[in-house]
C-alpha cells in the first residue's frame, strides 16, 4: 500500500470511529474491547482464580492490558488478541507462499510469517503421480516444478519447537499459481475455516476463484485446476505435481475477464481499507455494490467509495 492509500485509509477509519460505525474482524457480539492501561475484565472477575496470559500484565493485583485488542478467555486463562500481529502458522493452515531460494532438497517460501517456511522434495507429488523414493535426478529437476518467485499454495505439514515450519503440496488442489493477482491483507482478517478455495461468479459470464490464505495472502484469478479438479476445463491441464502445467501462463485472458478479476481484487483491498472480515459473502457485496453503483474498478478503491460502502454496511 502507497503513502496515498495510507492516508485515506486513516481518513476513513477515523470518520468511521466518529460515527461508531467501525466494524473489527470476527468480533463477537459479547468480545470486549481494551487498549493498553485498561483492567482486563472477565464479566466481574479482574483478577480471583484467573491465569495471566498474552497481552496482559498484573498491576496492583489486577490484570492490564498491553496491547489494543479483544479479550479472549480458554479455561481460566486470559489474554488479549491483538488486531495486528504477525501471521503464527499452525497445523492445517492453507497458505500461500513465494519462492524465494532453493536449499538442497527443499525450497524456502516465504509465507508472510517471521521466518520462511521449508517444502521438501519429499512432501510433494512427482510428475507421473508414482509413489517412490526421490534419487539424484528429482533434485536436479527441481527447478522445473517450483521455480524461483513461483507463486504455491500449500498446506502446514508440521510446526517445530524451534519455530521451524515444514509445507506439503500433496494433492490436486495445492500448486503453483498464474494468471490472477496477490493481495496481501493482515492475517487477523482472515478466519481459519474448513475451505479457503472458493469461487465466486463476479458477474453472469465469468467465474473467479479466491484463494484466502490463512497468513493473509488471498490470491485472485481464472478459474485454476487446484480450486475444482473435477471440471473437465481444468482437468485437461491438470498434472500430478499438484497444480497446472506450466504450459497455462502464456494463456490469454480477454479484457473483461481482466476487468472482473481486478473487480474482486479491488473488492478485497475495501475491505482490507475497512478492517473487515474477509470472506466470500462480504467480497461479493463490496462488488455487486460496486455494479449496483456504476462504479468502474479504478474508482472502488478511491475515498468516495469505501466511505459509501462503510455506511451501507451500518445500515
Amino acid at each position: 500500500m502507497d503513502h496515498k492509500q495510507s492516508i485515506v485509509m486513516n481518513d476513513i477509519a477515523i470518520g468511521c470511529f466518529q460515527r461508531g460505525s467501525f466494524n473489527f474482524p470476527d468480533k463477537p457480539s459479547s468480545a470486549e474491547l481494551v487498549a493498553p492501561g485498561e483492567d482486563v475484565r472477565v464479566g466481574h472477575q479482574t483478577r480471583g482464580g484467573l491465569l495471566r496470559g498474552h497481552g496482559t500484565i498484573l498491576v496492583s493485583d489486577r490484570f492490564t492490558a498491553t496491547i489494543c485488542g479483544t479479550i479472549e478467555r480458554v479455561g481460566n486463562l486470559v489474554s488479549v488478541r491483538p488486531f495486528r500481529c504477525t501471521y503464527k502458522p499452525e497445523t492445517g493452515d492453507v497458505v500461500l507462499g513465494r519462492v524465494i531460494e532453493r536449499a538442497g532438497k527443499c525450497w524456502k517460501l516465504d509465507i508472510n510469517s517471521w521466518q520462511d517456511a521449508s517444502l521438501h522434495l519429499s512432501a510433494i507429488n512427482l510428475p507421473g503421480g508414482i509413489p517412490r523414493r526421490r534419487n539424484a535426478d528429482d533434485e536436479l529437476n527441481m527447478r522445473q516444478l517450483y521455480d524461483d518467485d513461483d507463486l504455491v499454495s500449500a498446506e502446514v505439514q508440521s510446526v517445530h519447537r524451534d519455530g521451524t515450519v515444514m509445507l506439503h503440496t500433496r494433492g490436486p488442489k495445492y500448486g503453483c499459481m498464474s494468471l490472477g493477482q496477490l493481495i496481501s491483507v493482515v492475517p487477523v482478517l482472515v478466519k481459519r475455516a474448513e475451505t479457503h478455495f472458493h469461487r465466486v461468479c463476479s458477474d453472469l459470464k465469468t467465474d473467479i476463484e479466491i484463494l484466502i490464505g490463512c497468513n493473509g495472502y488471498i490470491w485472485v484469478g481464472l478459474k485454476h485446476s487446484a480450486c475444482f479438479t473435477h471440471d473437465p476445463e481444468c482437468s485437461k491441464s491438470q498434472n500430478n505435481t499438484g497444480g497446472c502445467e506450466r504450459e497455462v501462463f502464456s494463456t490469454s485472458v480477454n479484457a473483461h475477464t481482466r476487468d472482473q478479476v481486478c473487480r474482486v481484487a479491488s473488492a478485497v483491498r475495501v475491505l482490507s481499507m475497512l478492517h473487515l472480515a474477509i470472506y466470500p459473502k462480504r467480497i461479493l457485496d463490496v462488488v455487486d455494490r460496486s455494479n449496483d453503483w456504476g462504479v468502474s474498478n479504478t474508482d472502488m478503491l478511491r475515498r468516495a467509495f469505501v466511505v459509501k460502502f462503510s455506511e451501507w454496511m451500518t445500515d
